[in-house]
C-alpha cells in the first residue's frame, strides 16, 4: 500500500487545524498521528482539535488495509499561530 499523497492543512485556528488528502486504492482507515492524540478516519480529510497556539506540529498520515496492513506515511509539518483580536 503506498502511502497518502496531496497531504494539505487549511482552516488553521489557535486551536485547531483541517487535514486533508487523497484517498488509497485499497485503504479502509486513515491513521493520524502528531496531535494531541492518534486518531483513525475512514474519509479523506479530519478536523483535529486541542492544538496549542505557537506551536508547530508535524501530523503523518498513513494508509491501513482490512487486515491493518500499513506501509508508508505521508507527513506534513505547520506551526499554530495565535490569533490576535483587536479591542473591542
Amino acid at each position: 500500500m503506498t502511502a497518502p499523497d496531496g497531504l494539505s492543512v487549511s482552516d488553521v485556528t489557535d486551536t485547531s487545524v483541517k487535514l486533508s488528502w487523497n484517498a488509497v486504492a485499497g485503504a479502509t482507515d486513515y491513521e493520524i498521528s502528531g496531535g494531541p492524540k492518534t486518531e483513525t478516519r475512514k474519509g479523506t480529510s479530519a478536523v483535529i482539535s486541542g492544538l496549542t497556539s505557537d506551536t508547530e506540529y508535524q501530523f503523518s498520515i498513513i494508509a491501513k488495509d482490512a487486515s491493518g496492513q500499513a506501509k508508508d506515511s505521508a507527513s506534513v509539518a505547520f506551526s499554530v499561530i495565535q490569533t490576535i483580536k483587536p479591542a473591542a
